[in-house]
């Protein structure tokens, strides 16, 4: 049995993280497709931790960040889920 919930653990997480190419597609025009971009970023996405993106990235949705660019971020930010920060956070912070 825990052999099964293992192997659906892997499967659902592998799937989300399949998703995250497809999402962070949205990102590369600003961020680069290796989140090294700087642009109108105040600094790159490569390198942060996960709890960084996703505390940015909530941060953006609730436009709890002020900034003189946030509002492009609020944009891109208002219409992700929880588990698409998530999905993203994880991909993000596998860029070195």
């Amino acid at each position: 049995m825990k052999k099964i919930i293992a192997i659906c653990v892997l499967g659902l997480s592998s799937m989300m993280f399949a998703q995250a190419p497809a999402l962070f597609n949205k990102c590369v025009a600003c961020h680069g497709k290796d989140g090294k971009k700087v642009g109108i970023a105040p600094q790159p996405l490569a390198g942060l931790s996960k709890d960084e993106v996703v505390k940015f990235l909530q941060g953006y949705k609730n436009q709890t960040i002020k900034s003189p660019k946030a509002n492009m971020m609020y944009s891109q930010a208002k219409n992700l889920s929880d588990a698409d920060i998530n999905t993203l956070a994880e991909y993000i912070a596998t860029l070195k």
